[in-house]
């Protein structure tokens, strides 16, 4: 401002200067208005000079003495530039041609100084021509604009290097922005908002806009800073996640001046923290499922953190409980503390990592317990800096591993001392062990047994049926199963074994090894044998009396359908010729009587004829047979039949043929003589190799306990003559619910 007053003050200075010169004075006058001149000059706070027509210098004032020198007797082009002669550009030289002045930056290069020179034309008090130049040193302000220049040129790169967008907004929503990074943020130019066609708050979503002007207002309450996440809509039509970030600048009436602030695009950031919360949230429920806790320990602050499992495996509340070595020490188990304490100092003197599995006892006195690891961690410098640690609560697998070994131990005590051989098979059926009773079943000693391959014991016709059921085992394709099987002794014999086969899985679900338990069966597999050798003759004894029993029935049917049949056909004849003799009515009504008595007799022994040897059967076929004893059946019981009739003569043998016969007949029996029945239904179904037959009727049935009382000899027949006839009988009833009998014979191996 001083300098620019001393250039106002030289104006005046110059007119002056004419004046004086344009009138007469003398040479003492002159001189005496030439030094006031200098002395003026002298005094401006600049560097100031008068140069003559010839440039030689006439003044220089003390800052261009300080500067330059001594300027006596030297040109001007010669002293500033160095050179022998004015350059062509000059200033002073338009000065003295044109009289007019000139005003230009000059820089002294050597002295590395700028000024802001004015070149005046100017009259000596004695009437020669000068020229007066001024410069002002602006070398501190040319600086000062360099490094608002740099400064700016930075900010612009600093802006441009922010991954944000920077503007500045008013209290109406009307924003600027510094550059057009606004554009590749919304799609919308920076002079959009600019020329105020466009405020920010008309890109927030409408369902966030409140929230963010609520951000405003708070922040006008308190310090003026606000942040505040919400949605915009881009110019094509995108949504967007931005956080803003600001400042409200105040004027100092306290009104709102602007905002200054950044916006930052934090769709991928809200997307990183919310897999980053769902990662913290899965580590914390693995770390719960796991009930694994974390702890650390700072040594330089004393400070403990705890995860917040951790709490819940000591069951400390983590309100009230206040984490630190003490604390986690003395919810140890007083039997276990010293051991803690000890191993949890080493660690802290960093001689060795902690890792113990001890209990603790929760404020409610439950035992826990907790295996426990720790380290040291080191700074930057090694040395100690933090203890980091994970305890997990292992209570139930403690639990487990104690049953584990009660439940190994009595599996010890019961493999040692049970009746039954039990042997340990390895996967390639090799023994890994077996105990006192199967070695006493083979006959072998504990290391003679060892490593011996299952099947060298096996009996020949057994061995591949073991190995196919072995291998079935082990590759999980079969379940346990029992067998009964042939085992060599030591001496050389064979024993019957009832063998039950399982296999053992490893905590992976892998198998480990199989466990077979053997039962000595030979006494009953010999007693079977016996008996069913004792069954065999007892069935064929049985065949034969029934065969015995048909040829009785065939010779008794024949007498007394040959015999006494005939005998009483002949009485019959006989007394019907007396009856018409007789002229007495009452004597005739008599006779009559007895005649129906004999006819009654007759169809009895004809029906009892016919029952004991069907000739109907032979005559007529078994179809016949069967339709013919069902309808007689059902006309006699008064039965309401339902018969689905097939051809079947030709299928069966004669022996098979009347089994058939009989076991129909003595079901009919049975039905006419217990069941009570109204109705019942034959069925006779041919099938690719026999035939099925169904008798079911709607009686009053009876209970299963009726056969175990004694009342079932009749099915036991029944299944007996099915039976030899290669076939099989069942029978269905309950009480109140009707009875089913249904049998199946086979007919391709006794087809003629």
């Amino acid at each position: 401002m001083a300098l620019l007053a001393g250039v106002l003050y030289i104006s005046p200075l110059l007119l002056a200067i004419k004046r004086a010169a344009a009138q007469e004075h003398s040479k003492e006058e002159l001189e005496a208005e030439r030094q006031r001149l200098y002395a003026m000059l002298d005094g401006m706070p600049a560097m100031v000079n008068l140069t003559g027509p010839d440039f030689s210098l006439r003044f220089g004032n003390r800052f261009f003495r300080e500067i330059y020198g001594d300027w006596k007797g030297k040109n001007c082009f010669e002293l500033l530039a160095g050179r022998t002669e004015p350059g062509a550009a000059c200033p002073l030289l338009k000065v003295f041609e044109t009289g007019a002045s000139v005003e230009m930056e000059w820089t002294d290069a050597p002295r590395q100084r700028t000024y802001q020179m004015y070149y005046y034309p100017l009259t000596d008090p004695d009437g020669t021509p000068l020229a007066l130049t001024l410069g002002i040193d602006i070398t501190g302000r040319k600086q000062m604009e360099e490094n608002l220049k740099e400064q700016e040129r930075e900010h612009r790169l600093l802006v441009r290097a922010i991954p944000a967008v920077v503007f500045k907004g008013y209290a109406d929503w009307s924003i600027d922005f510094f550059d057009n990074e606004i554009e590749t943020l919304t799609g919308y130019h920076q002079q959009e908002f600019a020329s105020r066609r466009l405020k920010w708050s008309d890109l927030i979503l409408e369902e966030d806009l409140a929230g963010a002007k609520l951000a405003f207002v708070k922040a006008l309450k308190e310090d003026g800073r606000f942040i505040r996440e919400y949605r915009i809509r881009t110019k094509d039509g995108r949504i967007l996640w931005i956080e803003a970030r600001g400042q409200i600048v105040f004027r100092a009436d306290g009104q709102i001046d602007h905002v200054t602030g950044v916006l930052y695009e934090v769709g991928e950031r809200r997307a990183t923290r919310e897999a980053l919360l769902l990662s913290e949230s899965r580590l914390a429920k693995a770390q719960q499922l796991a009930h694994l806790g974390y702890y650390e320990f700072n040594l330089q602050s004393g400070e403990m953190i705890w995860s917040e499992e951790l709490y819940r495996i000591c069951g400390v509340d983590k309100g009230s409980f206040v984490p630190s070595l003490e604390a986690s020490w003395s919810l140890a188990h007083p039997e276990d503390e010293a051991r803690v304490r000890d191993g949890m100092k080493r660690a802290l003197a960093g001689e060795r990592p902690f890792s113990q599995v001890s209990r603790i006892v929760r404020p409610n006195g439950a035992i826990r317990y907790v295996h426990s690891r720790a380290e040291m961690v080191l700074d930057g410098q090694g040395r100690p800096w933090r203890l980091v640690g994970m305890a997990q609560d292992i209570t139930e697998r403690r639990i487990a591993e104690m049953r584990l070994r009660e439940s190994e131990a009595h599996f010890r005590a019961v493999f040692e001392r049970a009746a039954l051989g039990i042997g340990l098979i390895d996967l390639e059926g090799r023994f890994l062990s077996a105990n006192k009773a199967l070695h006493e079943m083979l006959g072998y000693g504990e290391e003679e047994l060892r490593d011996k391959p299952l099947t060298d014991i096996t009996h020949a016709d057994d061995r591949m049926k073991t190995l196919e059921l072995f291998r079935e085992l082990i590759s999980g394709r079969r379940d346990p199963y029992p067998l009964e099987m042939r085992y060599r002794r030591k001496n050389g014999q064979y024993i019957w074994c009832r063998v039950t086969a399982s296999l053992v899985l490893d905590s992976e679900g892998q198998p480990l090894h199989a466990v077979g338990m053997a039962e000595d069966i030979t006494q009953r597999k010999q007693a079977e044998t016996q008996l069913q050798e004792s069954e065999e003759k007892l069935r064929h004894l049985a065949s034969r009396l029934m065969s015995a029993q048909e040829d009785e029935r065939k010779r008794i049917s024949r007498e007394l359908h040959d015999e006494l049949g005939q005998s009483l056909l002949v009485l019959k004849l006989q007394a019907r010729e007396i009856e018409k003799g007789l002229e007495e009515q009452r004597l005739q009504e008599e006779c009559q009587g007895m005649l129906n008595n004999l006819g009654q007799v007759v169809d009895k022994v004809r029906r009892l004829s016919h029952d004991l040897s069907p000739m109907i059967l032979e005559d007529l076929g078994l179809s016949a047979a069967l339709q013919h004893l069902i309808g007689e059946f059902s006309k006699h019981n008064q039965l309401e039949c339902d018969f689905r009739e097939i051809d079947i003569d030709d299928l069966f043998p004669q022996e098979a043929q009347v089994a058939i016969y009989r076991i129909f007949q003595e079901c009919l029996t049975n039905i006419g003589k217990h069941s009570q029945a109204t109705r019942m239904r034959v069925a006779i179904d041919k099938g690719l190799d026999r035939v099925f037959f169904l008798i079911r009727d709607n009686g009053k049935g009876y209970s299963p306990t009726a056969r175990r009382r004694g009342q079932g000899l009749g099915l036991v027949a029944m299944e007996e003559r099915a039976r030899m006839v290669g076939g099989h009988l069942t029978l269905q009833s309950r009480e109140g619910e009707g009875a089913s009998i249904s049998f199946e014979i086979p007919y391709s191996s006794q087809k003629h």
